[in-house]
């Protein structure tokens, strides 16, 4: 018996969403990047109003560059800009072709022909946009040539943020952005905190944004680790999110894959089926009053063996929601300490944000398991199969 065809706006949306991840993604050297966006300012500047996406077209498939990157310089020239260029090019053109700016009078304005009006708009316009050109493709070769120098954190970003494209266009180029601007996500899991078997739990994941980022990473380690003439054996890691927003953990059980990866549920009250790590993102200062210590204690009792607790807070002192309550990172410390978990302050292997903490808890009886291995032979195994 043949399935039921999906629906065709399910379809539809899906092909538009491929087809814009295709045209924002391709030409993405650093080169082709500042090419792209130098044309996209001598557009922007020229007096072809109308013309600017047809002209971003040719040159985009002329060049083989990325159109929505010149499409987007384009819009330099918006209503609110668009007279300021317009007269730097009236004033520049005056000047080149006559000798001299125009005087602010309105019997320049009387005596002024419509043919010079125009030509100098053109040869300011040419001069202007040779200039914003140069000026924004030379800034956008270095800023690419910069970001692209780490192979691995790349390759971690576009890998994680392509799981979003099923959850549409939108949740795929926030993902890519958040990852891109927030250094915390890569670095934490770069930094082999999380384990990579057993369960995790992210209380108040979100869109489960490092859950897919850490299954990223494991899915690339053992890969690399098993070398191209073997099966890679992965270990089993299984992803359990909660939120309480309903529209956010649809798209986390779009991009990890299950529907039991994410559960609405209220962070607060939530109970541990299982055994694992746990982690609270930025889950403290979200809690109302002295809420914060029992989801501490209920995440520390729901620890594994092998698990660890992952508290992260944007800033060492935290004032709660409603600002009823001030947490430090001494009281977080004390109520790990008294759950009987070894702390650990780790803020060192995070870049930004600069006043930040990230605390590790971990069991006093853990036993050492047979399939792990350190933390730095993992990442220094993902470094070498890149290179």
């Amino acid at each position: 018996m043949k399935e039921p065809p999906k629906p065709a706006r399910k379809n539809l949306r899906r092909s538009l969403a491929e087809l814009l991840y295709r045209l924002r993604t391709e030409a993405t050297q650093p080169a082709s990047q500042a090419i792209s966006v130098g044309l996209g300012a001598f557009i922007a500047t020229s007096p072809a109003y109308g013309f600017h996406l047809a002209l971003c077209v040719v040159l985009s498939r002329a060049f083989r560059l990325n159109l929505i990157t010149m499409f987007l310089t384009t819009n330099l020239n918006n209503p609110v800009f668009a007279p300021l260029l317009v007269y730097a090019e009236l004033q520049i053109g005056g000047l080149v072709r006559n000798g001299e700016f125009y005087h602010h009078t309105l019997e320049t304005v009387r005596q002024l022909r419509l043919l010079d009006f125009a030509a100098d708009l053109i040869v300011g316009s040419i001069i202007v946009g040779l200039t914003a050109g140069l000026v924004l493709g030379f800034a956008t070769l270095s800023l690419a040539k910069r970001a692209s120098r780490d192979r691995e954190r790349n390759l971690l970003i576009e890998d994680a943020a392509r799981r979003y494209l099923d959850a549409g266009y939108f949740q795929w180029e926030y993902t890519r952005a958040v990852l891109r601007f927030n250094h915390v996500y890569v670095d934490m899991v770069r930094s082999g905190i999380l384990p990579r078997e057993g369960t995790i739990y992210q209380v108040r994941c979100g869109r489960g944004i490092l859950l897919a980022l850490q299954d990223v990473f494991v899915t690339l380690t053992a890969v690399q680790s098993a070398g191209p003439h073997q099966d890679s054996a992965l270990a089993p890691l299984v992803l359990r999110g909660v939120d309480d927003r309903r529209r956010l953990v649809r798209v986390a059980r779009k991009a990890l894959g299950s529907e039991r990866a994410a559960e609405e549920a209220d962070p607060a009250g939530f109970e541990f089926t299982e055994s694992g790590s746990i982690v609270l993102f930025d889950v403290l200062r979200q809690s109302d009053g002295g809420r914060w210590k029992s989801i501490v204690a209920r995440a520390a009792s729901a620890l594994g063996p092998n698990g660890v607790l992952v508290v992260y807070e944007k800033a060492p002192r935290l004032l709660t929601r409603w600002r009823r309550t001030v947490v430090t990172v001494q009281q977080v410390i004390d109520t790990t300490a008294s759950a009987g978990l070894e702390t650990t302050i780790m803020n060192s292997t995070l870049r930004g944000p600069r006043h930040h903490f990230l605390l590790v808890a971990r069991r006093t009886d853990r036993k050492e398991s047979s399939a792990g291995y350190p933390v730095s032979s993992r990442i220094s195994e993902f470094r070498d199969g890149l290179a």
